[in-house]
């Protein structure tokens, strides 16, 4: 028998995925590579040998380039998700940086400072894409995936308390700040370069 007459009580963590526009990765990654002494590892979670900054001129150009897909983040998330929290009225990004991933690199379950974070995937290699689709495990963690946790688990399962996804080129997640997640290492002898930021919200009455 199907039921009609429900209602779906959701919470938790609101996570947004897009595909921004190729134009977008393709400056990214040709700024990224005039960043190459910017090392930005003490400050960031990941056993990742290259993380370098970008610099406020970068800043700016990716915020003009992007707002779209924030505003949209928090129009969505106001008038959805959290209906009844405070409004925020400005975002300001305060950190910006590059990641190349190398094989048996990864980031541990960690969380972001700030209020609203974002992980942008410039380029992911086909390698990477064929020995996810090759691993064999029990586990959701396949090579290269990034996932969500947030939660505890139940002994049943009957709990959803995390999401993982395996990320291609020009996607963009946003999430809250302080969401736990991490990234799984991969074996391909390849590199896979992504961009993350923090931004600082100021929110309504604050």
């Amino acid at each position: 028998m199907t039921y009609t007459n429900n209602e779906f009580l959701y919470w938790g963590p609101f996570v947004l995925k897009f595909e921004v526009d190729d134009y977008i990765t393709k400056e990214l990654l040709r700024r990224s590579d005039e960043i190459k002494t910017n090392d930005n590892r003490q400050k960031l979670a990941g056993h990742i040998d290259r993380e370098n900054f970008y610099t406020q001129k970068d800043i700016d150009w990716f915020v003009e380039h992007t707002s779209k897909y924030f505003n949209n983040y928090i129009q969505t998330k106001e008038t959805v998700w959290t209906t009844n929290s405070q409004k925020i009225e400005h975002m300001k990004l305060n950190s910006l940086w590059v990641n190349y991933m190398k094989k048996n690199e990864f980031n541990p379950p960690h969380t972001h400072s700030g209020d609203i974070s974002f992980v942008l995937y410039l380029n992911v290699p086909e390698q990477i894409k064929k020995e996810a689709l090759e691993f064999v495990s029990d586990g959701e963690g396949k090579p290269g995936a990034i996932q969500f946790i947030y939660g505890t688990q139940d002994r049943y399962g009957d709990y959803i308390c995390s999401h993982t996804r395996f990320p291609k080129t020009n996607e963009l997640y946003i999430f809250p700040a302080n969401l736990h997640h991490t990234v799984m290492p991969f074996r391909s002898d390849v590199e896979r370069v992504s961009v993350s930021g923090n931004f600082l919200c100021k929110r309504k009455d604050q």
